[in-house]
């Protein structure tokens, strides 16, 4: 993101006579991060593809608030919640006073040059936060990289246990439940279902009077204080969102003739004078496809093995063959053998056990 925010503000810069925009630049209200708008529009989708197929009456929603700052520290209390871990710090003074100007990786107390490292590297989703901040000697950092921190601790148990006692829970999910959960049930009451709200807490007391065991489907079952749950489930649906292809990178040329993709931001961040001797390279493909099949359509082939399969597809790199997972392999057959049932609709449905 950060990457995609400063090639548009050199596009910006690049632009003669352009008439000022600082008019337009406010959020609406209600706005919401995409992450969290393209969760709710797969809650909306299932919602509305159940109330096709089942005479459905009533929707349970769990509201559950969580304190993050109480999820950190568990005796915080009063004013201590408007004053946080650097009250009167700076954030390196006080990781370095919090590790005692020792190497979290290595121990080392005698290194030429000290640094702040993030345990969970940037790159890989990992947060600014001090819970994520050690102090590294400069040859572990080089070393480490962008490595998580159990590969390259995996020799080091001891080490690898006192690093992660640093880190805490991670917020984010915690963040977003308590934003998604209001807009949820308003885009319900604006469906015209019937919405009701419980507690968190009465899902948990529900579960251990019944003696069920925490799964999600079993709260979910326990939300709303039933009287009774007259059988468990063994088994589960699982559906899992893969996209429907529509992503910018994956769509065909704007309205001006310019490609749009990874391939033609990394075009536009060439020199001028390179530009001008190199092709634009073009967007993207949604996926492979053979024989009228694309990967993640559900098909049907024969195998002389195995008999007759259904799966979601997968093609090879040579376009001539259609894969589905079979006992946690993948089995191929040629394209002529394979038999589209429905097209990718953006996910993918699985049964497993309820554990």
């Amino acid at each position: 993101m950060d990457r995609r925010r400063s090639l548009r503000r050199n596009r910006r810069g690049r632009l003669r006579n352009r008439q000022p925009r600082f008019d337009n630049r406010t959020r609406p209200a209600g706005w919401l991060a995409p992450s969290l708008v393209t969760r709710l529009a797969n809650t909306e989708t299932w919602v509305r593809r159940l109330c096709a197929l089942f005479p459905v009456t009533l929707v349970r929603v769990e509201t559950a608030r969580f304190d993050t700052q109480l999820m950190q520290d568990a005796e915080v209390s009063g004013k201590e919640y408007q004053q946080g871990d650097l009250l009167g710090w700076q954030v390196r003074s006080y990781v370095f006073h919090r590790d005692g100007r020792k190497c979290a990786y290595c121990g080392d107390t005698k290194a030429e040059r000290y640094e702040t490292d993030h345990i969970v590297p940037r790159s890989r989703g990992g947060t600014n936060r001090v819970s994520n901040l050690v102090v590294s000697c400069q040859d572990c950092n080089i070393e480490k990289g962008n490595q998580p921190v159990e590969e390259f601790l995996r020799h080091k148990p001891a080490r690898l246990t006192k690093v992660r006692g640093v880190m805490r829970h991670r917020l984010a999910d915690a963040s977003q439940m308590n934003i998604i959960v209001p807009e949820l049930i308003r885009r319900l009451s604006d469906m015209d279902i019937p919405t009701t709200e419980y507690d968190a807490y009465t899902t948990s007391w529900v579960r251990r009077q019944l003696g069920v065991p925490k799964t999600h489907v079993n709260d979910a079952l326990c939300v709303g204080a039933p009287d009774a749950v007259m059988m468990m489930p063994l088994m589960k649906t699982v559906v899992r969102s893969t996209g429907r292809g529509d992503r910018q990178m994956l769509r065909p040329a704007d309205r001006h003739g310019n490609p749009r993709g990874q391939g033609y931001r990394d075009y536009c961040a060439l020199p001028r004078q390179r530009q001008g001797y190199t092709s634009c390279p073009g967007h993207r493909s949604r996926g492979k496809r053979v024989a009228g099949i694309t990967s993640g359509d559900l098909v049907r082939l024969t195998h002389r093995k195995h008999g007759v399969l259904k799966g979601y597809a997968g093609l090879d790199k040579k376009h001539s063959r259609v894969a589905v997972m079979y006992g946690g392999n993948l089995v191929s057959v040629k394209a002529k053998d394979a038999v589209m049932l429905a097209r990718n609709n953006g996910y993918r449905v699985s049964i497993t056990n309820n554990e």
